[in-house]
């Protein structure tokens, strides 16, 4: 019993010290002693914790913005793909397909004869294929005055469809004020498969 006694002796030893103090200093050793058992916990388990968790948070607001900026970048091929289909399709729609052509040729003479020019030749070419387009030259030899020539060129100029005019020579005729003009009149024409 006499080390139980000594226990409970030692036990309340502290107790009694403290009390020969005023209660504003065992306030402050209250106090201190919370802090010295408070202030490692927070050090050692809450503050890495912390800083760990602001690490991470930083890191996701970085992802957040990488994920958007992939997110843009995928969406512009499709929105390019989306844009060159229109613009296809808008040429598409001012050249002529394979079905049109008969028809913008002789759209072509009708303009030639209605400036009153005379055709001594009209003779389409063999098809130019290109990348995106095909070519289709069509020479010609035409007998008319200036002014007529200023006209029919113009109705080229106004045709549905890209329609180019190359290699321009005019003779002047000894007799009267006739030209003789030979001319290469390019018609474009798109199609739809490529090749590479």
């Amino acid at each position: 019993m006499a080390k139980s006694r000594n226990l409970s002796e030692f036990s309340e030893y502290p107790v009694k010290k403290l009390e020969k103090f005023s209660n504003t200093t065992r306030l402050v050793i209250y106090l201190g002693i919370i802090l010295i058992i408070v202030v490692p916990i927070i050090y050692f388990n809450f503050l890495p914790k912390s800083n760990s968790v602001t690490k991470a948070k930083k890191r996701y607001s970085q992802l957040i913005k990488k994920l958007s900026i992939v997110k843009t970048k995928a969406s512009l091929p499709g929105q390019k793909q989306k844009e060159l289909k229109q613009l296809f399709d808008l040429a598409s729609e001012v050249t002529p397909n394979k079905n049109h052509l008969p028809s913008l040729l002789k759209s072509i003479s009708f303009a030639g004869k209605h400036a009153g020019l005379e055709f001594l030749l009209f003779e389409p070419q063999t098809e130019i294929v290109n990348k995106f387009y095909n070519e289709i030259p069509v020479f010609m030899s035409l007998r008319g005055n200036y002014h007529n020539m200023g006209i029919f060129f113009n109705n080229l100029y106004n045709q549905p469809g890209i329609v180019t005019i190359k290699e321009i020579k005019m003779i002047h005729q000894h007799t009267g004020n006739k030209l003789i003009t030979s001319c290469t009149v390019a018609i474009y024409r798109f199609f739809e498969n490529p090749e590479p």
